[in-house]
């Protein structure tokens, strides 16, 4: 995230790259602060679920007790998006993986991901509809023999139930959509030139409920 949206870059070329530099280059971590569209690996948007408490550890007995055996273990997302502009999105392959290795507690991520198209009507948005996609387990864990934390990996301080990487593709938007829709002839900090964008809101939301609104700015170098 960066300026509190998510850019996500028009795949042409060009924005991504301006962006990526602009945001400190990939030394600077300026890859983690941009979506390409329509790209499968890399940066996406990750999105855990699970109790963020410090007075219950992230064990995997207390991801049993109070996730497993209780029905709060999200088995997928449904994910809206306003179809004027966006064209696809995509989730995590059933093959994916995240998770902290015993012992050294380092990270274990493995993901890639696959298109979904948003087919299902969202009745509560106009222009909006519904792709899902699966949300993989979220098999970090607090070891007291790890000698690095499991809140070096994950946002959760405590059990943890599943989580989602989500990236978009963007439909062919014209001048006058990016007129009409957004804001034209603006310079971002650090980027060379002026850029075009459009602001929009994806809505996220588990299969037990959990709801998240995601800030996204589609934005094309001009």
């Amino acid at each position: 995230m960066q300026d509190k949206v998510f850019y996500l870059a028009v795949n042409d070329g060009t924005t991504y790259d301006a962006l990526v530099t602009a945001f400190g280059g990939i030394a600077g971590g300026g890859d983690k602060k941009v979506l390409k569209a329509g790209e499968k690996e890399g940066f996406g948007i990750m999105i855990e679920t699970g109790l963020d408490t410090k007075e219950l550890a992230g064990t995997a007995a207390n991801r049993t007790s109070y996730l497993s055996s209780t029905g709060l273990s999200d088995t997928g997302f449904d994910v809206s998006v306003d179809t004027r502009f966006i064209a696809t999105v995509y989730g995590p392959s059933a093959t994916d993986t995240f998770g902290n290795t015993p012992g050294s507690g380092e990270s274990i991520t493995k993901i890639s991901l696959k298109p979904s198209a948003p087919s299902s009507k969202d009745r509560d948005r106009k222009h909006y509809s519904k792709a899902k996609v699966k949300a993989i387990a979220n098999n970090v864990l607090k070891r007291e023999s790890d000698t690095k934390a499991d809140t070096a990996t994950s946002v959760i301080a405590g059990p943890r139930s599943s989580v989602v990487s989500l990236n978009f593709d963007t439909k062919i938007i014209p001048d006058e959509t990016f007129s009409k829709f957004g804001k034209t002839g603006q310079t971002i900090s650090g980027a060379s030139g002026t850029y075009k964008y459009i602001d929009t809101t994806v809505k996220v939301v588990s299969s037990t409920g959990v709801v998240e609104q995601l800030p996204v700015r589609i934005v094309k170098k001009e």
